[in-house]
């Protein structure tokens, strides 16, 4: 498995480069927004629209509700699984 990491400061192009390789490649996307995973918080978040979600697959966008508790450690559970999951 090739893991892209594509990283930088707010409004650079980071999720229009993350589709368009995920496109090109096969590849699917983890999110890291610490704000997009949440559901409801769509403004202010640039979460992606149905448009950019059904170029390919997104994973960790609207998993939760701002009101549960999510940590670092949560996301690191979830990332991994999906990591190895994508991976097989």
């Amino acid at each position: 498995m090739t893991l892209i990491v594509i990283c930088g400061a707010t409004a650079t192009g980071k999720s229009d480069l993350a589709v368009a390789l995920a496109e090109k490649l096969g590849g699917q996307i983890i999110n890291a927004d610490s704000m997009q995973l949440y559901k409801g918080m769509d403004i202010g978040t640039a979460k992606p629209d149905a448009e950019t979600l059904a170029k390919a697959p997104h994973h960790l966008i609207d998993i939760t509700s701002p009101e549960q508790p999510y940590s670092a450690a949560n996301f690191r559970t979830d990332a991994l699984r999906l990591m190895a999951d994508i991976s097989e």
